[in-house]
């Protein structure tokens, strides 16, 4: 599975390169939640959370955490990695910020994204 998404991701971003966007393009890839640990009455191990408390449908961080790459052509670098904990939620007024559109209201911003000051600075 990994390798058939890395190897789509590779023809939209070669395409966006081809029309020119690709400086232009900010590209988020996140998940909804932790690997599915058991399939059935069986329980048989179908994914692997190894490190991580339990999986899909739990609230331990096997349920929860996903990965969530960037690429922001011109802010990002392929060698930063940060680990504080983020919700999807939050990337709404970052996302907002990039496109130039103003936030729903400012106290929902102030409220969910208190590192929001840090886009386009």
């Amino acid at each position: 599975m990994i390798e058939s998404f890395d190897a789509g991701l590779g023809r939209i971003r070669e395409k966006l390169a081809a029309l020119g966007l690709a400086e232009n393009t900010v590209i988020i890839v996140t998940s909804d939640n932790g690997g599915l640990r058991y399939e059935g009455a069986a329980k048989q191990p179908t994914t692997e959370n190894a490190l991580l408390r339990a999986g899909k449908g739990h609230v331990y961080e096997g349920g929860i955490r996903v990965p969530l790459f960037v690429h922001w052509p011109g802010v990002t670098t392929r060698e930063h990695v940060d680990s504080t904990p983020v919700s999807s939620i939050d990337l709404f007024p970052t996302i907002a910020a990039i496109a130039g559109a103003p936030p729903p209201h400012a106290a929902w911003m102030a409220f969910h994204s208190p590192r929001s000051s840090k886009v386009g600075s």
